[in-house]
């Protein structure tokens, strides 16, 4: 009896499936609508989140740029600079600058399609 249904079930979807107009499919497309939205709404999150991290990432390049003009300037005096853990050579700052600008436009890139 439960197979009957069931078999009665499918036949009856698969005839709705086949008009477009039907009820069945009405529902089916709005809840594909729903979770578009719902994918809409994570995809904005991750956006916003990537957009907050950029600026973090732009803050310490600053802070960077800013310690290699020092050393770089400490250098021009004819200081000695000792490298211990907290000075980096002014060649190592000046790799991580670039590393974290190349970040940054990819992750602007990777946003400028998210939006797009």
């Amino acid at each position: 009896m439960k197979n009957a249904k069931y078999v009665d079930d499918l036949s009856k979807k698969i005839e709705a499936l086949q008009n477009p107009n039907s009820d069945y499919v009405k529902s089916i497309e709005a809840k594909l609508i729903k979770e578009r939205g719902r994918v809409a709404k994570i995809g904005y999150h991750e956006l916003s989140m990537k957009i907050e991290n950029i600026k973090i990432i732009e803050d310490r390049i600053k802070e960077k740029e800013e310690r290699l003009r020092k050393l770089e300037d400490m250098e021009k005096k004819g200081k000695k600079t000792t490298y211990t853990a907290n000075y980096k050579s002014t060649n190592t700052i000046a790799n991580e600058i670039k590393r974290s600008k190349s970040f940054i436009k990819g992750l602007k890139d990777k946003l400028t399609k998210l939006e797009g």
